[in-house]
């Protein structure tokens, strides 16, 4: 018995159809993933420029950075008073025997370190957790880090500074420099 020719011409058809169909779906399938991936990564990349934008925005962090771009430069400090702050002052306040002095100078440049060393352990945190990658908060922190590790001995007073703070994340974070990694 042949089969109806009509017959066959619709199974091929529905075949031709169905696979048409299927190869379709999965081009779109995989045009959807790549499109979740490219709005995961702007959103990583928008996250970390925020993250980025908040340390210069908070008044705090933001004079830490000033701090260590600058050999002296004069500030306001909470208490109202100008004090010109070199970066040896920065150093002796940074300086774990300095923690019992309590003037206004030190009390400043230690809460803005603290405030800085802050947002950079929680820029650590952040990539862990897959909000933003590093190399969205490369730039301008890598300038920094670099500024903090030019001289052996003020980056061994800023790392007994740090871990007096007890930041955790922030090691890992430093350590994803060359420069910090560095050994003079």
């Amino acid at each position: 018995m042949n089969p109806n020719p009509w017959q066959v011409a619709a199974w091929i058809v529905a075949v031709v159809g169905g696979l048409i169909a299927a190869g379709l779906a999965i081009y779109q399938a995989f045009e959807n993933r790549k499109l979740r991936e490219r709005e995961l990564r702007w959103r990583q990349a928008e996250s970390g420029k925020q993250l980025i934008d908040e340390i210069f925005r908070e008044p705090g962090s933001n004079a830490a950075t000033l701090m260590l771009d600058s050999w002296h430069r004069s500030y306001t400090l909470p208490d109202g008073t100008e004090a010109k702050i070199a970066w040896a002052d920065v150093i002796e306040a940074l300086h774990v025997d300095s923690f019992r002095r309590e003037d206004s100078q030190t009390v400043y440049v230690r809460d803005c370190f603290d405030l800085l060393f802050y947002y950079l352990d929680g820029l650590e945190h952040f990539i862990q957790a897959g909000l933003t990658t590093f190399e969205d908060v490369r730039f301008p922190t890598e300038y920094y880090v670099d500024m903090i590790s030019e001289d052996e001995k003020e980056k061994a007073i800023i790392v007994a500074y740090i871990q007096a703070c007890k930041y955790k994340n922030i090691w890992k974070f430093l350590e994803r420099f060359p420069a910090w990694n560095r050994h003079g």
